[in-house]
């Protein structure tokens, strides 16, 4: 038997009351006369690969967060702060105040 990953916007929904049973024999229906087709299952590179993207964009968002709330924090404490970000790459001669 083979195991097929459906997408469920794929298949349309059976109107009236609704069963499990139902819904197996509609898909069932659209199997046998070739309308779904299986969803794309990423192979496991690509997969660790979506992963990583997604875990550095959280990363740069928790960056930008701490960097607002630091200069937040400096603003409430009355603290002046220098022309460029405290998390620039390149801080002024005598402005490196926050690494």
């Amino acid at each position: 038997m083979t195991t097929w990953l459906l997408n469920a916007a794929h298949i349309k929904a059976v109107p009236g009351r609704k069963t499990d049973v139902k819904d197996a024999e509609w898909i069932a229906q659209l199997l046998e006369h070739g309308l779904l087709s299986p969803s794309f299952v990423p192979p496991p590179d690509i997969r660790r690969l979506r992963m990583l993207t997604r875990y550095r964009v959280q990363l740069m968002g928790d960056r930008t967060r701490d960097t607002i709330r630091l200069e937040l924090m400096l603003e409430d404490a009355s603290i002046s702060s220098p022309r460029s970000p405290p998390t620039s790459p390149r801080p002024r001669p005598g402005r490196c105040w926050a690494r």
